[in-house]
This record gives structure tokens, sequence and C-alpha cells, in this order.
């Protein structure tokens, strides 16, 4: 994780270099694999990495990585761990503001959001944070 903190230092290295967003991609994918341990830590720690950096480079970042963490959070928009739920739901927000186009990849993530909203687990706080 303090390897990922040095990404902002690398962009200002290399602003519009294919090697930088090659090393992103690599950096996703990484914590793509932290998202599948069974260590809940390790999960709401990657998720908020990727918060950050999609803070940091929002438009900049490319699609087919956003479509790329829309795929591997959208399972997390559950009953099963709200927090991991709100932290999935905060990086969607980012990426459908970023690129809000209509794509196959939201469909899942919708119809996740729409059984977590239904849940009998779920109080009237969260349902807000839904809509």
């Amino acid at each position: 994780m303090k390897a990922l903190s040095k990404i902002p230092t690398f962009q200002l290295k290399f602003p519009n270099s294919n090697e930088f967003y090659t090393l992103l991609g690599a950096y996703y994918d990484e914590l793509f694999n932290l998202l599948q341990k069974q260590d809940r830590t390790l999960k709401i720690s990657a998720l908020e990495v990727m918060k950050m950096i999609l803070g940091i480079f929002e438009a900049n970042l490319p699609t087919n990585l956003q479509k790329s963490i829309v795929s591997n959070i959208s399972t997390f928009v559950s009953d099963e761990d709200f927090y991991l739920a709100q932290l999935s739901m905060d990086l969607l927000i980012l990426i459908i503001n970023i690129n809000p186009t209509r794509s196959a990849e939201y469909d899942q993530v919708i119809q996740n959001s729409v059984t977590l909203c239904r849940s009998s687990l779920i109080q009237s706080q969260s349902v807000d944070k839904l809509k």
C-alpha cells in the first residue's frame, strides 16, 4: 500500500505517459487481487486506495480500467457487509460521475443496488445513502 502512495509523484514526472497508465493498471490489478482475499481489512484498504486514485485522476482514468473497477467491486454492493457496500457505492458514484454513459457493466451493480435497497437488514439511513 505504501508504494501506491507514490502514484501522484510518478504522475508529475510522466503526466501523459503510456508507461504511467500501464503502471496504474498494474496497481489496480494488485488491488483487485487484494479484494479477493478473505481479510476484511485488506478489502477495506484496497477500496479506499481505489477511491483515492479515482479522486486524483478522475477523467484521465482509462475507460477500460473504469469498467474493470465496476465489475470487480459490484459484488460488494450487498447486505453481507454494509461498510464494504458503502465504500463500493462511493467508488461507483465517482465512476458514474466520470463516465455517465450507459454501460453494460453498470447492469450488475444496479441490480445489486436494488437488491440491497430491498433487504430487510438495511435501515433508513443506509437507504438514504443509496438515493
